[in-house]
């Protein structure tokens, strides 16, 4: 298991959104998608520091639950340039299907993603990544056990 640190974190948000504002210079009006919900600290915090508006699709192929992806919060406009962003990439299932969902969504919208942790899979589907995966169980900040001891205490 391998904890992925907060300083880790906040390097690969600034790598990120340092990508995402190439875009952005270039004139691209960018739209951050979430993927409800490893991915929502993250479409956030971009959403918040660049001036682009987000939006949620839920889909967790993980679990085996969800068919398809369907959207939670859709502010998508025609044309926007769309952002999908996760905290991992993986088998690739969840990008890859969010991905085409959005193609017929908005056919006319470019589409990028981009994941904190990923490995060369990600790299061959298009895929931006900011850390290497090493195949080892990853607990994100947000994951960490404290942070259930906190959320139980205010229940």
């Amino acid at each position: 298991m391998t904890n992925y640190s907060f300083d880790q974190y906040m390097k690969d948000m600034m790598d990120m959104s340092d990508n995402i504002n190439r875009l952005i210079t270039k004139g691209h009006k960018v739209h951050i998608i979430g993927i409800f919900r490893g991915s929502l600290p993250i479409a956030v915090h971009l959403s918040n520091i660049l001036p682009a508006e987000m939006s949620i699709i839920k889909f967790q192929s993980r679990d085996g639950k969800d068919k398809e992806p369907t959207w939670v919060l859709n502010n998508t406009q025609e044309e926007e340039t769309l952002i999908v962003v996760d905290d991992i990439y993986d088998s690739g299932k969840t990008m890859k299907e969010v991905m085409a969902f959005l193609k017929t969504e908005h056919p006319y919208s470019y589409a990028e993603g981009h994941v904190l942790v990923g490995s060369h899979k990600a790299e061959e589907d298009n895929i931006y990544y900011y850390t290497e995966h090493d195949g080892s169980w990853i607990v994100f900040p947000w994951e960490l056990d404290n942070v259930s001891k906190v959320n139980e205490s205010v229940a």
